[in-house]
């Protein structure tokens, strides 16, 4: 009995030191990115995709009292298909995205042919895009 009362006590002494050494902590803080906003890719390419997708000029058409609309044309290099998801990015003049998750389209990129990829922004405010294709997670 004293035996198992000793070992309780050692226990419990030694929880209550353990934790006042350890006071509560916060999270630890995200590092600064090394790619400023200004310098982002308009047109960012996810995993090693970046390798065969090319992209010709993007045709933006941003009017005062209608949404802005873009129009990227992209080619896949290898000589298969290739299933990617993608999604416009629309921002407003203080950099702010305007559709806060705006959905994942999926198509199919024929071997070396081009092809457009179309967004739209759903309001008059937009100001800015980015164009974010990966590779197809699931066929819509």
């Amino acid at each position: 009995m004293k035996r198992m009362t000793f070992a309780l006590a050692m226990t419990l002494g030694a929880v209550l030191t353990i934790g006042c050494q350890n006071p509560q902590r916060g999270p630890g803080a995200a590092a600064p990115d090394p790619v400023p906003l200004s310098q982002y890719p308009k047109i960012a390419v996810i995993e090693d995709m970046h390798k065969h997708i090319v992209a010709s000029p993007p045709i933006v058409t941003a009017e005062p009292d209608r949404p802005m609309r873009v129009s990227v044309p992209i080619r896949w290099t290898k000589d298969s298909d290739k299933a990617i998801d993608y999604r416009f990015e629309f921002f407003d003049a203080g950099g702010r995205m305007l559709q806060p998750d705006p959905g994942w389209r999926y198509t199919q990129l024929p071997p070396r042919a081009q092809v457009q990829l179309d967004g739209s922004a759903t309001d008059t405010s937009a100001a800015d895009w980015r164009l974010i294709i990966r590779p197809a997670r699931s066929q819509n």
